[in-house]
């Protein structure tokens, strides 16, 4: 009779979890359904139609935290550390390059100076405590190849200073100077002559596509 008691209670212990574990689950999905800052499908600013972020308000958002709420395209919002960080305003996939019409090349007459002109130091003698006068041991390597890069001409603007960028991929270099881009591969031969760097922003739509700013990182 015993065995029989303790096999019942065993049975009704089994069913109570496995009916607190169906309800936590039926919780968990009401959440996910429904819950606070859930996706639906509704219109964002940079696009015509796509996945647009519900926001928490009141209770929800301050027991979030400001700083953690999701961000609407093109919303700005300072960190505790002073940093300001935006949200990107629109996205878009570009085109293979090579499918891609080059852009008319606007030349400009130089560069606006980014900076105020140096004031004059007075002409004293002041003793350098920390100029370096040993030459550094030649820890970098020398070069296999070089070629002539972007040149003023085929730059577009002949722009002053130059602004040289440049990064070496697996089979390609790809270098920027002021508003032209220009590829090569490892052998120096050039993949793609030099084009106006907002021809990458065609159908991007905004100051991206219809103003060539330059200087780029590569």
């Amino acid at each position: 009779m015993s065995s029989v008691k303790d096999a019942l209670k065993d049975t009704l212990k089994g069913k109570w979890r496995a009916g607190l574990l169906l309800a936590l689950l039926l919780v968990v999905a009401g959440v996910a359904a429904g819950g606070p800052g859930t996706a639906n499908n509704g219109p964002q600013r940079g696009s015509a139609v796509g996945p647009q972020l519900n926001r928490p308000s009141g209770a929800v958002a301050a027991a979030v935290g400001a700083n953690q709420l999701p961000m609407a395209p093109g919303e700005s919002k300072t960190l505790p550390n002073g940093v300001v960080v935006t949200e990107a305003d629109h996205h878009d996939v570009s085109p293979p390059l090579r499918d891609i019409p080059p852009v008319p090349v606007v030349k400009r007459d130089g560069e606006e100076n980014e900076n105020p002109l140096p004031f004059k130091v007075p002409d004293v003698k002041v003793k350098d405590s920390v100029v370096q006068r040993s030459f550094g041991p030649l820890a970098m390597p020398t070069p296999s190849l070089t070629f002539e890069g972007i040149s003023a001409a085929t730059s577009g603007c002949g722009c002053l200073p130059p602004d040289t960028n440049g990064e070496a991929g697996p089979n390609h270099y790809v270098q920027t100077v002021n508003t032209a881009f220009e590829i090569w591969d490892k052998n120096g031969n050039v993949i793609q002559t030099a084009r106006a760097i907002n021809t990458l922003f065609s159908g991007f739509g905004g100051s991206c596509q219809t103003h060539n700013d330059g200087d780029p990182v590569v």
